[in-house]
C-alpha cells in the first residue's frame, strides 16, 4: 500500500502540468474551430440594445452615464460585461463580434483552469490527469454553443470565475479578515456579471454555518460574518430586476416548475425522476464525510461542496425563471461545472478508499458506474441535436451578414423586414434599422458589413486609443480562429506526452525501489585467509 501511495500521490510534476496544458489546448482549439466555421461577424440580438444603444453610441458621443453601466439588462446588471465590451472596442477600434468570441473563449478556459487548479489537491495524480481529460471532453463538445458563437456571452464566464475564486476565499478565511473581504467583493462583482452571483454569498454563509456546527469556526465574529453573507446575498437576489416581458418564461405552476427542475438537474441524461439523485450522489456523499470527519477549513473539499451547492442553487432558480427553455445551451456552461465537481468527489472518495484499504472493489465499481452513466449521457446529448443547432446557427449567420450588408448599401427596409426567423440579427426590423442608421454605430461595424474607411477613421479618432491597436486586433481575430484546429491537435499531442512522462516517472520509481535493497544489504563476509 505504501508503494502505491508513493507512486500516485499529490498531482504535481510534469504529468499534471502537461495534462493541464493539453486540456487548455484541446478546449481552446475546439472553441476556435467552432468560431472559424460557424462564427458570424454580425452583432446578434441582445448586443444591439446592451452594447450599441447603452454603451457604444453614447461613448463615441463623448459621455456614458454611470446609470448605463449598471442599468438592468433583462434580469441582470451586466456591469462587468459592459466594461469588457468597452475595452474590446478600444482595442479593436471597431465593434468586432469575432474578436469578442475569441476573448470569451479565453475567459471560459481560464475559469476551468482555475477550477481544476483549486481542486487538484483532492485527488491522486492519476485522477488529476483523468480530471483534465473529463473537462476537455465535456467542454470540447459544443453543448454551450450559444456562448461560443455570440460575442455577448461573457457574463457566464465572468460569474463563474468570480464565484469560484470568491468561494475559495470565503470557505477558508476568518470572518472580516482581508481574504474574507476580497471574497465578498468578488461575489459582488459576480452579481454585476450575472444575477446568479448573488447566490455566492448565500452559499458561502451556509458553508460557514456548517463549519461552525462541527467546531471548525467559533465566536460571535464568525456568526456576524455568516449573517452578513446570508443577508447580503438575499438582498442582492431580492434586487434582481423582474422585467414584465419575461413573465411568460417563468414557471406557471408547481408541476411545470418541478418538471423543469428535473430536466435541468438530469442533464446530460434524459429527464427522469431518479437521474438527479444519481448524478449528484458523489457530492452529497462527500459532504456527509466532510461533516462527519470534521475536516479542517484548509481542506479543498469545502470549496468543492460550495461550488456544487452554488450551481445547484442556479438550477433551482433557473427552473423557475426559464421553465420552458431550461436546457438552452447558454446555461450548460454552468451545469458542466456541477458534473466536474461531482467527478472530483468521486475521485476523492476513491482516493480515501485506497488509503484506507477497505471496500476498494465496490468503490471502484460504483465510480465506474457513475462515470459510465455520465459519459453515456454526454453521448446521448451530443447526438440529440448539437450538430444541427450549430450548423443552423452558421447558416442563419450568413443570411444575417447578407441582409444587414444589403440594407447598409441600399437603405431598403425590404432587406430587414419579412424575413424568416433569425435571418436578421434582431427581432424588431425598425429598431435594428435605427441602430444601423446611427453614424457612430455604422462607423464601427465590421468590414464584412460595411467598408467605409473614412467613417471608421472618424470613429477611431474619438477613442482613447485612437485605433492604434486596430491592426493587431484584426490580425488576432483573423488568424487565431484559423489556428484553432492546429491548437486542438497540439493538445492531443500533449496528452500523449503526459502519458509518456508518467511512464518515465514510473520506470524511474521502479528502478529506485529496486536499487534500495542493494544499498541496504549487508556487505559480504571476507574470504578466509589461506595462510
Amino acid at each position: 500500500m505504501q508503494e502505491l501511495d508513493a507512486a500516485d500521490d499529490y498531482p504535481e510534476g510534469p504529468r499534471w502540468w502537461l495534462a493541464l496544458l493539453a486540456c487548455v489546448l484541446v478546449i481552446m482549439g475546439a472553441k476556435l474551430t467552432l468560431i472559424l466555421f460557424y462564427g458570424s461577424p454580425v452583432p446578434f440580438w441582445d448586443q444591439w440594445d446592451a452594447e450599441a444603444g447603452k454603451l457604444y453610441q453614447p461613448y463615441l458621443q463623448g459621455y456614458v452615464p454611470l446609470s448605463n453601466f449598471i442599468a438592468a439588462h433583462n434580469e441582470h446588471r451586466i456591469l462587468i460585461s459592459r466594461l469588457l465590451s468597452l475595452g474590446e472596442l478600444e482595442f479593436a477600434g471597431r465593434w468586432d463580434p469575432i474578436l469578442q468570441m475569441c476573448v470569451n473563449a479565453m475567459l471560459h478556459t481560464a475559469c476551468l483552469v482555475t477550477l481544476m487548479v483549486l481542486l487538484r489537491r483532492m485527488v491522486s495524480a492519476s485522477a488529476a490527469i483523468a480530471l483534465t481529460a473529463f473537462v476537455a471532453l465535456l467542454v470540447s463538445i459544443p453543448f454551450a454553443w450559444e456562448n461560443v458563437l455570440a460575442g455577448f456571452q461573457s457574463q457566464f464566464s465572468c460569474v463563474l470565475l468570480f464565484s469560484i475564486v470568491s468561494l475559495s476565499l470565503l470557505a477558508v478565511a476568518p470572518a472580516f479578515d482581508v481574504r474574507w473581504g476580497v471574497g465578498v467583493l468578488l461575489a459582488v462583482l459576480g452579481y454585476f456579471s450575472l444575477s446568479a452571483g448573488g447566490g455566492t454569498l448565500v452559499i458561502a454563509g451556509v458553508i460557514a454555518a456548517a463549519q461552525v456546527a462541527i467546531g471548525r469556526r467559533a465566536g460571535r465574529r464568525e456568526w456576524a460574518g455568516i449573517a452578513v453573507l446570508v443577508v447580503s446575498g438575499v438582498v442582492l437576489l431580492a434586487l434582481v430586476p423582474q422585467p414584465p416581458y419575461h413573465a411568460s418564461l417563468k414557471a406557471q405552476s408547481i408541476v411545470q416548475y418541478l418538471l423543469a427542475l428535473q430536466s435541468i438537474a438530469s442533464w446530460p441524461l434524459k429527464s427522469m425522476p431518479l437521474v438527479p439523485f444519481l448524478l449528484y450522489l458523489p457530492l452529497a456523499w462527500l459532504a456527509v464525510r466532510v461533516l462527519r470527519e470534521r475536516r479542517p477549513l484548509s481542506d479543498p473539499a469545502w470549496l468543492c461542496i460550495g461550488i456544487g451547492g452554488w450551481i445547484a442553487m442556479q438550477e433551482i432558480l433557473l427552473a423557475y425563471g426559464r421553465a420552458p427553455d431550461v436546457r438552452a445551451s447558454r446555461y450548460l456552461d454552468l451545469i458542466v461545472v456541477l458534473l466536474v465537481v461531482n467527478f472530483v468527489a468521486v475521485a476523492a472518495l476513491l482516493k480515501d478508499l485506497v488509503a484506507s484499504g477497505t471496500r476498494r472493489p465496490a468503490g471502484l465499481g460504483l465510480a465506474a458506474a457513475w462515470l459510465l452513466m455520465v459519459i453515456m449521457g454526454t453521448g446521448y446529448s451530443a447526438m440529440k441535436g448539437v450538430a444541427a443547432d450549430v450548423i443552423n446557427r452558421g447558416q442563419t449567420g450568413k443570411m444575417q451578414v447578407e441582409n444587414v450588408r444589403n440594407y447598409l448599401a441600399t437603405g431598403d427596409m425590404a432587406h430587414l423586414k419579412g424575413k424568416p426567423p433569425l435571418q436578421v440579427p434582431y427581432p424588431n426590423a425598425e429598431r435594428l434599422a435605427s441602430f444601423l442608421n446611427m453614424p457612430e454605430i455604422r462607423g464601427i461595424l465590421p468590414p464584412e458589413l460595411v467598408d467605409d474607411p473614412a467613417a471608421r477613421a472618424a470613429m477611431q479618432a474619438r477613442l482613447s486609443s485612437g485605433g492604434m491597436f486596430a491592426p493587431l486586433a484584426w490580425n488576432i481575430r483573423t488568424f487565431l480562429p484559423k489556428a484553432g484546429p492546429y491548437i486542438g491537435f497540439a493538445g492531443i499531442a500533449f496528452y500523449f506526452l503526459a502519458g509518456l512522462a508518467g511512464g518515465l516517472l514510473a520506470t524511474r520509481s521502479e528502478r529506485a525501489r529496486g536499487a534500495a535493497p542493494e544499498a541496504d544489504a549487508p556487505a559480504p563476509a571476507a574470504a578466509p585467509n589461506p595462510a
